[in-house]
């Protein structure tokens, strides 16, 4: 596999495969409307995972995520339904920022 370059810092790297864009050190941020974001780790969300119509459905006092299973100060899985948005702070399955985000592996 050739080099390529990271989507986030401009970083060359050797990825594992051709659907990869970011380095590993940026592996953890997203692109959303053009500006760059750190994806929230679950048990480091700000709120209590309230979704527009107001209802709480995410514990994240719980060990793991209950959805994905991502341990405490880890990051969710993707597509993972109680991932906070770190645009809007919304749950990011019910939030209108991910329609046009730079979404990568």
């Amino acid at each position: 596999m050739s080099l390529t370059k990271c989507n986030i810092c401009g970083q060359e790297f050797r990825p594992a495969n051709d659907k990869i864009k970011r380095c590993p050190e940026c592996e953890h941020f997203i692109t959303l409307n053009g500006k760059i974001y750190r994806r929230i780790p679950f048990g480091e969300e700000p709120v209590e995972g309230i979704d527009y119509s107001g209802h709480d459905i995410a514990d994240y006092s719980l060990p793991t995520c209950p959805e994905c299973g991502a341990d405490k100060s880890k990051y969710h899985f993707a597509a993972c339904h109680h991932e906070i948005c770190p645009a809007c702070l919304h749950i990011h399955s019910t939030c209108d920022c991910y329609v046009n985000a730079e979404w990568e592996i």
